[in-house]
């Protein structure tokens, strides 16, 4: 049987359009058994709140406030990030962070990191999604995969969310390469199960394509309350059908976890 002991891909109340708060989330993990989460709300045009022209992060830049370890149960900071167009630009991408150096700085002064250069390197664990409407963005299954491709060459982006449930074309050969080369992690999603047959026949096809092919993925709720938290049932069951190697989930405990965010980023998470 299947064990997951990391839900990496969880929501609160600051997503906007979920429910709960961080202590729920944790308390639950504590009572299904997970040993940790990755606290990973949206980053996004469609659900961060945005006031002159800043995306307004609340606690998501107050880390020290949090504990890494809460109720014994681990807590990533994480994020998960839209991705906006087919170059594979990340939200806020063109955003400079409001503050740095003072007015009349010298033209030899160091440039000013873009908000991403600043945000993403305060992130444990970084999703990057689409969320757009099908059809909102046109293009053709080569660009598509070309705008995934380009975001897992992104050292700070950990994993591919919901690749399937975008509606988006892609090539699954060329995308789970570079899943491979990049060690970009996709999604097997549980809200994916939630919908409907073809969907479910879709992400089937598509884990047994990563077992095939050699690529760990990981396996997350998406919980958006904190009553889903750890809920990976139907994941597992469909894993299970098509005899999913355990070794190639990447969240199955917190060791093979933090050996996923190393292999992409060369440094385990800290702990302390």
């Amino acid at each position: 049987m299947l064990t997951i002991k990391v839900d990496p891909h969880t929501h609160t109340l600051f997503s906007g359009h979920a429910f709960g708060t961080i202590e729920e989330n944790v308390r639950h993990a504590a009572e299904v058994g997970l040993d940790a989460i990755a606290w990973t709300d949206h980053l996004s045009p469609m659900f961060t709140p945005v006031i002159n022209g800043f995306p307004q992060l609340g606690g998501m830049l107050n880390l020290t406030s949090l504990p890494k370890t809460c109720l014994g149960i681990r807590v990533y900071a994480g994020v998960e990030i839209d991705i906006m167009d087919k170059e594979g630009h990340l939200a806020f991408w063109d955003l400079v962070p409001p503050f740095g150096p003072p007015p009349g700085k010298k033209d030899d002064a160091p440039k000013m990191p873009s908000f991403l250069e600043f945000f993403l390197p305060s992130r444990e664990f970084t999703i990057a999604s689409v969320h757009m409407r099908p059809g909102q963005l046109p293009g053709t299954e080569a660009e598509f995969t070309d705008m995934y491709v380009r975001v897992m060459q992104n050292s700070r982006v950990h994993a591919i969310g919901h690749p399937i449930r975008a509606r988006y074309p892609f090539d699954w050969k060329a995308f789970l390469e570079a899943c491979r080369l990049t060690h970009t992690l996709p999604e097997i999603n549980e809200h994916t199960m939630d919908l409907n047959e073809e969907f479910v026949a879709t992400l089937r096809t598509f884990a047994e394509a990563c077992a095939r092919d050699n690529v760990p993925v990981i396996v997350s709720s998406d919980a958006h309350s904190s009553f889903h938290v750890g809920g990976l049932s139907k994941s597992i069951a469909l894993l299970e059908e098509i005899g999913f190697p355990q070794e190639l989930i990447a969240n199955r405990d917190m060791a093979s976890f933090e050996a996923a965010i190393a292999a992409k980023t060369g440094k385990a998470p800290d702990r302390h």
